[in-house]
């Protein structure tokens, strides 16, 4: 009967040590919150919300830790979450390292966009399309990066983006000087907006009734 007794404890005992070593194990995943920014603790929070895996959020957290998001401050979390989601649609999802590049550099296009007065129909407008043009140029990132360095897939998607963000300022700029030359020619024309558009509230876009 003790020798039953002590058989039953010995067993409770490794089954405790087993869970508590798994316990301790979990509480020593790479994938917790420690050293994270909040931009990125923000991010994370959203796209779990959009229904990402703990593999994928814990991916994605595990690279983002290894960026410097100086740049990004004052970029919307959320913003950047739904890129990220757009970017991940398609069956061949991206890898963490690469969300975490991509989830980068859109933060600080977003952040230089916010500073120099873009409202945000204008950073989202970018950012998506932005993002488009690295899903659509991923393919061609990966073949020709191979098994190098993976900084090369950070410039080269940095280059991806940061043509986003040279014609928006491009287009602001032109906007601009159309509506200053139409303000100085005193036509009556009312403000240009973004699209290049009278912004009055009657104005149409070409085919509208």
């Amino acid at each position: 009967m003790k020798m039953e007794v002590k058989r039953v404890m010995i067993v409770a005992v490794g089954i405790g040590l087993l869970f508590g070593g798994f316990a301790m194990a979990q509480t020593q995943e790479p994938g917790t919150d420690e050293g994270v920014p909040q931009f990125v603790r923000e991010m994370l929070q959203q796209l779990e919300q959009q229904g990402w895996t703990q593999g994928e959020l814990v991916q994605l957290r595990n690279a983002a830790r290894n960026r410097n998001w100086q740049e990004a401050e004052g970029a919307e979390p959320e913003l950047v979450a739904m890129a990220l989601q757009l970017a991940n649609q398609d069956r061949e999802q991206l890898a963490g390292s690469e969300n975490a590049d991509l989830a980068l550099e859109l933060a600080v296009m977003a952040s230089t966009m916010e500073r120099s007065g873009f409202d945000e129909r204008e950073i989202a407008r970018a950012s998506f399309e932005g993002t488009r043009n690295v899903v659509q140029n991923m393919e061609r990132i990966r073949e020709e990066v191979g098994t190098g360095d993976m900084t090369q897939v950070q410039t080269m998607m940095r280059e991806q983006i940061r043509d986003r963000l040279d014609n928006a300022m491009k287009n602001r700029s032109r906007a601009s000087g159309r509506a200053e030359k139409a303000k100085g020619a005193g036509t009556g024309a009312g403000p240009v907006n973004m699209d290049g558009l009278p912004a009055h509230d009657s104005a149409r876009r070409p085919g509208e009734n």
